[in-house]
């Protein structure tokens, strides 16, 4: 472990420790206990936890590899990456005005926060679409378009592109399913 400087992790809820129980009522006290800040400070590495709740796989490796392109091959060399692979049918939406999460399945989209549906409601007034058509949207893509199979072997192509990514350049990896 000494080639090491820093642990890189980045997940959904359980890598963020957000999920986690706030302690007594101090927010601060989840963060300081998630796994990753244990981990790091048990191997004397510098934490860098990119993880943020609610993210699918498809954001938690566009941000993987956003950071990795980033950073010089010595940093990727002197890091241990700790990536967490989370619910197949969890999705995003990347847009010109930002990005939101959406739900995983059509159940899902009455759990989306207020904020992201105030965020997801400015950007289809803005592309001329009503909100609630574009949930009836989103509901149909889940029933008859989706596919968990497809979607399980995009993730698995993904992870392994990262996982090689990682590699080439110097880096170990691990991944967790979450």
């Amino acid at each position: 472990m000494k080639r090491f400087k820093a642990l890189y992790t980045l997940g959904c809820s359980f890598f963020d420790g957000s999920c986690m129980d706030e302690r007594g009522g101090d927010i601060n006290q989840k963060y300081s206990h998630r796994f990753s800040k244990l981990l790091s400070d048990k191997l004397e590495l510098k934490e860098v936890n990119n993880s943020v709740g609610g993210y699918s796989n498809h954001r938690i490796f566009r941000t993987a590899y956003d950071w990795i392109i980033n950073q010089s091959p010595q940093t990727i060399k002197e890091t241990l990456f700790i990536i967490g692979i989370t619910d197949v049918a969890r999705t995003d939406l990347q847009l010109n005005d930002g990005e939101f999460k959406l739900g995983s399945t059509p159940s899902d989209m009455d759990n989306i926060h207020n904020d992201e549906k105030e965020h997801i409601s400015r950007i289809t007034k803005i592309r001329g679409l009503d909100i609630d058509y574009f949930f009836d949207l989103w509901k149909n893509w889940f029933k008859y378009v989706y596919s968990e199979d497809i979607r399980l072997e995009e993730t698995i192509r993904d992870y392994h592109l990262l996982q090689n990514l990682i590699k080439s350049l110097g880096g170990d990896v691990m991944f967790l399913n979450t």
